[in-house]
């Protein structure tokens, strides 16, 4: 008769063959996930996060040397529209550049 929960020797069995089953899977996730990192599937964050700075730099840099670009341009702009279209264009052509890596 059992008494304690690991009294019954079939309940014994079937806990240890679940905790075997356990830390099968979890060396099976572990080997899985080195073979994607390996094969660069997987990125550590602290590269991800530092490649995302690197980027946003590069961006903001490219961004806030519009003005400067164009204020000569927009000073001499006659209606809302033609700064509008200054601007526009100026910042189009950044993005494109960002866009084709040539400022990365």
């Amino acid at each position: 008769m059992a008494v304690g929960p690991f009294d019954d020797d079939e309940d014994e069995d079937a806990g240890d063959l679940s905790d075997a089953q356990r830390l099968v899977k979890l060396k099976a996730d572990k080997l899985e996930l080195e073979i994607a990192m390996k094969k660069r599937e997987l990125v550590p964050a602290d590269e991800i996060k530092k490649a995302w700075r690197e980027v946003s730099s590069v961006v903001r840099s490219k961004l806030e040397i519009i003005p400067h670009a164009i204020a000569d341009e927009i000073i001499e702009c006659d209606k809302p529209a033609q700064a509008e279209q200054l601007l526009r264009a100026k910042i189009n052509e950044a993005l494109e550049e960002l866009g084709r890596g040539e400022c990365v």
